[in-house]
């Protein structure tokens, strides 16, 4: 059997390796030793016990798969290379994700240690009178909600660079989230920018939720590899970068919104096209958005936007899915 090689054990890069173990002499090399729906991390934010229904060690459901907890330095013609050593490959993918402030994404850490570092942030929101959520984001805005939500008494604030909240989303959905947010008493500051390293800010505790960076440095003395502005891969419509190298996840440079569901369409498609001969087509698709504000959800389309309490069921469902997979 051919190697295959994956770079990444997030949504596309596990479901790649289960989907064709028995295909390929299949090598896994994530910075970490376990999956983990990081949408559901929110939510162990204030339930800390919750992170092992979202959490499962790559070794418990790759049963063919060799698991290399490394992280990748370079790749060559025919060769991912590490501090101490390489591997050969006949097929890569490419699927090393992104990386976001901590405690909401962490790398090179194991399956206990990424445990503590959550029972700590814990610890802080208990403690804290008063927060400050810094960014104006999906993710600051289903924080913000979640711990107000838990928390009903913590005085929140979210401060935001822009004149307004998620501007990549619709209008309809940004009057919804305001409103709510308002009625629950969470406050928004608008046009403030906060240094990481130096503010002013008094609340007791500070979450910065300031976007995504693309874990592609490893690519950037490529020649072979092309990025983007961004320094997110360039590919063809086959979600190729080279003949043998797929990418899928983060990394991707199509225009689209990087959530799970889009990782896992990428998925489908790589899996396709390395079991058969005549190649598939990826299209970008969008069956909407949930975003989560507390105990209600909201739920973007096309065409509308929505607020209901059971919309917070269908994102449970979808984490079970996904959850059941790894098993």
């Amino acid at each position: 059997m051919k190697n295959l090689v994956i770079i990444g054990g997030g949504f596309a890069g596990t479901k790649i390796a289960k989907k064709l173990e028995d295909k390929f002499n299949t090598t896994l090399i994530d910075t970490k030793d376990y999956f983990e729906f990081t949408p559901s991390i929110i939510k162990v934010l204030t339930n800390p016990s919750y992170l092992f229904k979202i959490q499962k060690k790559h070794s418990k459901y790759l049963k063919k798969t060799k698991i290399l907890v490394k992280e990748v330095k370079k790749i060559s013609k025919n060769k991912v290379h590490f501090t101490d050593g390489e591997i050969k490959f006949d097929k890569l993918i490419i699927s090393a994700g992104s990386s976001y402030n901590k405690p909401i994404k962490e790398k090179n850490i194991t399956f206990p240690n990424r445990a503590n570092t959550l029972k700590k942030a814990n610890k802080k929101i208990q403690k804290a009178k008063s927060l400050a959520i810094i960014g104006g984001g999906i993710v600051a805005i289903e924080l913000a909600s979640q711990i107000k939500s838990k928390f009903p008494n913590k005085k929140i604030k979210i401060y935001t660079n822009s004149n307004k909240l998620i501007p990549r989303n619709k209008n309809s959905t940004r009057k919804i989230i305001q409103k709510h947010l308002e009625k629950t008493g969470i406050k928004i500051i608008y046009n403030k920018k906060i240094n990481l390293q130096n503010h002013n800010l008094k609340e007791d505790h500070i979450f910065f939720c300031t976007g995504i960076s693309p874990n592609s440095n490893f690519l950037k003395n490529n020649p072979a590899i092309k990025l983007d502005k961004k320094n997110l891969i360039k590919t063809n419509e086959f979600l190729q970068a080279q003949k043998n190298i797929y990418v899928a996840g983060d990394l991707l440079s199509t225009k689209e919104e990087k959530t799970a569901q889009t990782a896992q369409n990428h998925a489908k498609i790589i899996i396709k096209n390395l079991a058969n001969k005549n190649k598939s087509i990826y299209k970008t698709k969008s069956k909407g958005m949930i975003i989560s504000v507390g105990k209600t959800a909201v739920l973007e389309t096309k065409y509308f936007s929505i607020k209901a309490k059971p919309l917070k069921f269908i994102k449970k469902i979808i984490e079970k899915r996904v959850m059941f997979n790894h098993k």
